[in-house]
């Protein structure tokens, strides 16, 4: 009889966990998007750190060259990428919860997110091959962002002054 009753109460505390997991699962569904491109680049980051590292300390033994891709670079990996998508996924979860819907504000917060790790990305790629080019390409595209993001709210700003004096 209590026999029964455990297995009853493991059934139900089993059923509310996965009943948990799949509403969180549910309401994140739609910035998985996100949450991947930032795993992916974490993870590029990672490749390409450990691609300097190898090239910085080239004609050296294998031992010494490992010895420079420490622990805390392991560790730091996987604990950035968690944290990126939980900041992500609170940056959704305060805009849903504020505005009842999304006006991209949780995209906007990602796309910050992502140009860091393409910088660092792009820095460790120009050390690897010697050049700046990485770099470059990179400052081009976050100016070029720049300029677009501050004439969408220049023309909005002169739009709403427009209306304004309209009436």
């Amino acid at each position: 009889n209590l026999f029964k009753k455990f297995y009853k109460m493991k059934d139900k505390m089993t059923a509310g966990v996965m009943g948990s997991i799949s509403i969180i699962a549910s309401f994140l569904a739609p910035i998985f998007l996100l949450f991947y491109v930032m795993i992916a680049l974490v993870v590029f980051d990672f490749i390409t750190k450990i691609s300097a590292i190898l090239k910085q300390y080239k004609g050296e033994s294998i031992k010494l060259k490992l010895s420079k891709i420490n622990s805390y670079l392991m560790k730091f990996t996987p604990i950035k990428a968690v944290f990126y998508c939980a900041f992500i996924g609170l940056t959704y979860a305060i805009e849903i919860s504020v505005f009842g819907r999304s006006f991209f504000i949780t995209n906007i917060i990602a796309l910050l997110f992502f140009m860091t790790e393409i910088y660092s990305i792009a820095e460790n790629l120009d050390f690897c091959f010697g050049n700046n080019i990485f770099v470059t390409a990179v400052k081009k595209m976050r100016k070029l962002f720049e300029t677009k993001t501050a004439k969408i709210f220049t023309e909005e700003s002169r739009n709403n002054e427009e209306n304004t004096k309209i009436e």
